[in-house]
């Protein structure tokens, strides 16, 4: 080889009879460089976290015990197991492929392994013999996905005298601080003046052995939310939630702070489902839990939403009856605890009332002369009525210190942007005053709803029925995805919001024995929360859809509608479900069928929600818009509407309705069967 040191010499020597062996020592020479045609050696591979290329190096070094790991793994067909698929969430896709719902690269071993399971298991295993630091975290592989370690070293029995074992003093702190003996799903019931709340919401909360009952609140949860902007208004939440445009991420944070959240600021009760598992399952989901905390996702508003994946949590603890596999297209929070109460999961159901319903229930326990008196200390000063309190009897005073001092610290969670566990000056002096009192006085005790949340309705609704207008018969067919309006059946419901999306009408006229699609709404959502002296609550409105309606006797119109409206509700009497309200509302109207194609519409609604017997829903209603911009026709419409529950999924609706579309009115009557699934 020393004869042909340079490429120069060989082209000299192209003209003599060894020319063949010079060519063949030039490329041998070439080969030798370093960084050259050769793959670099394994263990370097290893230590600078190339894991992709260390498992193909493995390949040609037998005697390394990655290759005898790869190997094993690809004989028990590791790769197809369910744990691991749920490990890594790996979801199923045409022609037997799969893709992991994880989209932070991080999370991947493998630059393959966001689709391919092998190469991600094998990337894994590579990565465990390596001390680089996995980002954003400050911890190596092994520390970093304890549940892949624990699995693989259960399958394939790790030599640790050929595999390194390393100690993880974060994951142990992980552990000790967490040590869950049992795990509890709570859900906040609904909260209809929060578009991104409408559905309620679920989390999990690891339960301590050392922490009792009473102070469960020092337990840790884990969530999963979207990443929202604090400056979003409702509307671009809405839309860009229905288009998949936030990131989603688990949390993990003390209880605490979420009943803060959730039962003191937005006014939600608690239901706590206490789960039935067994300590090996609990320890798989602590483990799978630390993984997913670091990550984030593509946060889906119908689907891959907060309950979803607390299901793809659980799931690891489940792998041969993946939990997620029931909720493809959408995932509402109280369907999951059906179907893991369906499944045997749940064993207790705890109520716990929101600060709201607490006030609520001790105001309407209070006489009427003293509720004013709690009401002017409220609003005006504790000064300007203190004295007339104190005339009262202690029995009678202790309710409204108690009262008072709810009310104080409902205004501190709403008023302040961060929790301030000090006390206020006034409600110190409260609490000093309701000190004073010495005599025994009964705790105001809030009961529970006769019906359950997850004992309501079936959120799915199809139904059959039958309409008499302008001496024509019709028939339609309607299908709604999710999830209840004011009219379905209240119990385990929030009684005066609705929200549905993608409800699909189709008719039949019984004259031209023609389908049509009658009416498509993409989006309803109301809520009617009554005002009192307390809480000033405001309603509003959004409605998005499409529909046809008739122009004479064989023609028909259509427009696509965009309504919004802000309104005020009082509740009616002494029931909490009978309602009156009042909107201010905006439309806009598109369709060839308008003057100009559209049309701006401002507007009035007003109505009654009643509930006369339990089971039995009522609804009168008259709006009022008129065309300013485009089209200039005014637009009427009174309705009555009923809605009778003859079972737990099945109803009966009766409506009668006068209409004004463009030009001239005409009335109609008919009747819907319901069934929920």
């Amino acid at each position: 080889m020393g004869l042909c040191r340079g490429a120069g010499f060989c082209v000299v020597m192209r003209k003599f009879p060894w020319r063949a062996w010079c060519a063949a020592s030039l490329l041998g020479w070439i080969a030798s460089l370093p960084s050259f045609g050769q793959t670099p050696p394994l263990l370097k591979l290893l230590t600078h976290s190339q894991l992709d290329v260390a498992v193909d190096s493995s390949l040609k070094s037998p005697h390394h015990y990655l290759n005898e790991l790869i190997h094993r793994s690809e004989t028990l067909q590791l790769q197809r197991d369910p744990v691991w698929l749920s490990l890594i969430l790996y979801q199923s896709k045409w022609f037997n492929r799969v893709k992991s719902q994880v989209a932070d690269p991080h999370f991947f071993m493998s630059d393959l392994g966001k689709k391919d399971p092998g190469a991600e298991l094998a990337a894994t295993l590579a990565s465990f013999f390596s001390d680089i630091l996995v980002p954003p975290t400050r911890v190596t592989s092994q520390c970093r996905f304890p549940a892949r370690f624990y699995w693989l070293n259960l399958k394939l029995q790790f030599d640790p005298a050929r595999i390194k074992i390393q100690s993880c003093p974060n994951l142990d702190h992980f552990y000790e601080f967490i040590k869950p003996v049992s795990l509890t799903l709570v859900f906040p019931s609904t909260h209809p003046n929060s578009p991104s709340s409408m559905f309620g919401h679920t989390l999990l909360r690891f339960n301590r052995p050392d922490v009792p009952v009473d102070a469960r609140m020092l337990n840790m949860t884990i969530t999963y939310n979207a990443i929202v902007p604090p400056d979003i208004n409702p509307l671009q939440y809405v839309l860009l939630g229905l288009t998949n445009n936030f990131a989603g991420q688990f949390s993990l944070l003390p209880y605490y702070l979420k009943l803060r959240e959730y039962s003191q600021m937005e006014s939600r009760d608690l239901w706590e489902y206490q789960l039935r598992l067994q300590p090996e399952q609990i320890r798989w989901i602590m483990m799978h839990a630390f993984e997913l905390s670091i990550a984030f996702f593509n946060y889906k508003f119908f689907s891959e939403n907060c309950s979803y994946h607390l299901l793809s949590l659980l799931d690891v603890a489940f792998p041969q009856e993946k939990f997620t596999t029931q909720f493809k297209n959408w995932t509402i929070p109280i369907e999951t605890i059906k179907y893991l109460e369906k499944r045997g999961l749940i064993e207790d159901v705890v109520y716990y009332p929101s600060l709201t319903r607490k006030i609520m229930e001790k105001s309407r326990q209070l006489p009427k002369e003293h509720y004013r008196l709690a009401v002017s200390a409220y609003k005006k000063g504790l000064t300007r009525v203190k004295d007339a309190i104190l005339m009262l009897p202690e029995k009678n005073q202790a309710p409204i210190w108690d009262l008072l001092s709810e009310l104080y610290r409902y205004r501190k969670l709403k008023e302040a942007e961060h929790s301030h566990p000090q006390l206020t000056e006034i409600e110190r002096e409260v609490l000093l005053l309701r000190s004073k009192i010495t005599e025994n006085v009964p705790e105001t005790v809030v009961s529970p709803p006769s019906i359950r949340p997850d004992k309501g309705h079936d959120i799915t609704r199809i139904s059959a029925g039958f309409e008499r207008s302008a001496s024509h018969n019709y028939y339609d067919v309607e299908w709604r995805p999710s999830y209840h309006d004011l009219l379905d059946p209240s119990d385990g419901f929030v009684a005066n919001s609705s929200l549905e999306y993608f409800k699909t009408r189709l008719r039949i006229d019984e004259e031209q024995r023609q389908l049509r699609l009658y009416q498509l709404t993409l989006l309803d959502i109301q809520s009617l929360e009554p005002r009192n002296k307390l809480f000033k609550n405001k309603s509003w409105r959004f409605k998005l859809g499409w529909q046809q309606f008739p122009l004479d006797g064989h023609s028909w119109g259509s427009y696509t509608a965009l309504e919004a409206g802000m309104g005020l509700t009082w509740q009616l009497g002494a029931l909490p479900r009978n309602i009156y309200y009042g909107f201010f509302n905006a439309a806009l109207r598109q369709g060839r069928v308008l003057d100009k194609d559209f049309s701006v519409m401002p507007g009035l609604t007003a109505g009654l929600l009643l509930e006369p017997w339990q089971n039995w829903r009522l609804q009168i209603q008259a709006a009022y818009n008129k065309g300013v911009v485009g089209d200039a026709h005014a637009e009427e419409h009174y309705e009555v509407k009923q809605n009778i529950a003859m079972g737990s999924q099945w109803s009966l609706g009766v409506y009668w309705q006068r209409t004004r579309y463009l030009w001239d009115f005409r009335n109609s009557s008919g009747f819907n069967i319901y069934y929920y699934f």
